[in-house]
């Protein structure tokens, strides 16, 4: 299944394709060096991955729960658990606030406090 996904995302131009939790897009990632993996800006970006490595255009099975928000996540905590603020679909949980996610890493999620709500953050 996962193959024909990305085969569809491909004959798309890199337009997004979604499954149950899973989303496919096209992103940019070093190719290699100490920052294989990470996002850079596009294929005209020589510094972000080092001296020497190359800047590629893949695709990126964004999955909820793994710790990385990308773009039609609300947070993403690195789990699957609701009631932490974020739930297990990667949305903010009413009553709470999650903060800190970037590409490399997680959101961290706090009660809000004075919303008239009795939240335990754990």
């Amino acid at each position: 299944t996962a193959l024909v996904l990305v085969l569809l995302a491909s004959l798309h131009g890199g337009d997004a394709q979604t499954t149950e939790r899973t989303t496919f897009r096209q992103y940019y990632f070093c190719q290699s060096g100490e920052l294989e993996g990470f996002s850079c800006q596009g294929l005209a970006d020589v510094t972000t991955c080092g001296a020497g490595n190359a800047c590629i255009e893949d695709l990126y099975i964004d999955e909820c729960g793994n710790g990385y928000r990308m773009q039609l996540e609300e947070c993403d905590d690195g789990n699957m658990v609701t009631g932490d603020g974020c739930s297990g679909n990667c949305t903010i949980e009413l009553g709470w606030q999650c903060a800190g996610a970037t590409d490399r890493e997680p959101d961290t999620c706090d009660v809000v406090c004075g919303d008239g709500r009795q939240l335990d953050s754990g």
